[in-house]
């Protein structure tokens, strides 16, 4: 597409920059010129103008030029995968922190001894996830490899919130948040059309507002509110 990375300030679809993620009172739109729309051509412009400062995040000309923007389809499975990642990550730092392994260097292990962290060591275990923590020898903190997609889907839709946080603040509230998105994914799987489509995007950028209270929009976010409607 000729764009910086996904991370980078601007969204690869259309130029909404990085501030702007978790602001669902604008309209942004990967058809739309008005709201933002990128073309080919536009692409290729600001790249050839760029001089010292690269606008937009147009890094250089689109390696296809025939294919517009609008048909580069967001990958809504490696989308999932990132939010839920994100998700679930916050749970485990949280957890961390209860046992006062967040920044602290670990010394001689056992898992046992760190009640929260084993706990859902437990929790995943009759899951069939082969996975737990451990030391990572370069920093000496606590750290565990990534979660498959099968694996995360089978945490978000059996794991009890009150019972992983339990006396959280805001528990209620991230359960929702939990809930909220896991019924954006299974609507996913089905075919949105007409009306429906239109409640979809109402409900994401719902969940986009909503999820900003407590932690930081990423660029999956946008584009499950925004892009994927399209």
């Amino acid at each position: 597409m000729g764009i910086q990375s996904f991370n980078a300030k601007y969204c690869l679809w259309c130029k909404r920059p990085s501030n702007l993620r978790f602001d669902t009172n604008r309209e942004w739109s990967m058809l739309d010129e008005q709201k933002g729309a990128r073309t080919v051509e536009e692409i290729s412009a600001f790249a050839q103008s760029k001089g010292k400062s690269i606008q937009f995040g147009c890094a250089s000309a689109p390696l296809f030029s025939v294919i517009p923007v609008s048909r580069v389809v967001p990958d809504t499975l490696h989308l999932f995968l990132r939010i839920a990642d994100q998700l679930i990550g916050h749970i485990l730092v949280e957890l961390k922190t209860r046992d006062n392994l967040s920044k602290k260097s670990a010394g001689a292990f056992n898992i046992e001894k760190h009640h929260n962290i084993h706990k859902f060591e437990l929790f995943i275990q009759p899951l069939g996830i082969e996975w737990m923590f451990c030391v990572d020898k370069a920093s000496n903190l606590i750290t565990a490899r990534d979660f498959t997609g099968p694996e995360l889907w089978k945490i978000m839709t059996n794991v009890s919130l009150s019972e992983t946080i339990p006396d959280h603040p805001k528990l209620s509230k991230i359960e929702q948040l939990w809930k909220s998105f896991i019924a954006l994914i299974v609507e996913l799987k089905s075919q949105i059309e007409g009306e429906d489509l239109i409640k979809f995007q109402h409900a994401a950028k719902a969940w986009l507002g909503f999820f900003f209270f407590f932690f930081v929009v990423t660029p999956y976010m946008h584009v499950l509110a925004y892009h994927v409607p399209e």
